[in-house]
């Protein structure tokens, strides 16, 4: 598979426990965003280590989907927010594809939230 991706551009892994990701080093410097053991299920304390994991990102950066979903949606979330585009890399039949999602402009600048989203903790 030919290269064409900048090697400095960051792969980032929400979860690097138990994977080979040396084949993802070909699109750029495997980042981990969480540590070995986190608190699945307190999401600020996630976000916090994620955003600073990914405070240099750039549009040209992935996020390799694994481990836990809540970790893969914060660091999208980050991407699409900070961007307007996210790049995943996804792991099928023994090799990784790269997709992009653009989001429309108007989602970016006006995403619809209510005021009052209620007590999340």
């Amino acid at each position: 598979m030919p290269n064409n991706h900048n090697s400095r551009n960051k792969v980032f892994v929400p979860e690097r426990e138990g994977h080979d990701y040396k084949a993802a080093e070909e699109y750029g410097t495997v980042t981990p965003i969480t540590p070995v053991e986190v608190d699945r299920y307190n999401a600020n304390d996630l976000y916090d280590m994620i955003s600073n994991k990914m405070i240099d990102a750039t549009q040209n950066d992935m996020i390799l989907i694994s481990g836990l979903t809540l970790s893969n949606c914060i660091a999208s979330a980050i991407m699409a927010h900070r961007f307007g585009s996210v790049n995943f890399l996804l792991f099928r039949k023994g090799e990784y594809l790269l997709r992009r999602i653009i989001l429309p402009s108007e989602a970016v600048e006006d995403p619809q939230l209510p005021d009052d989203l209620g007590e999340l903790n």
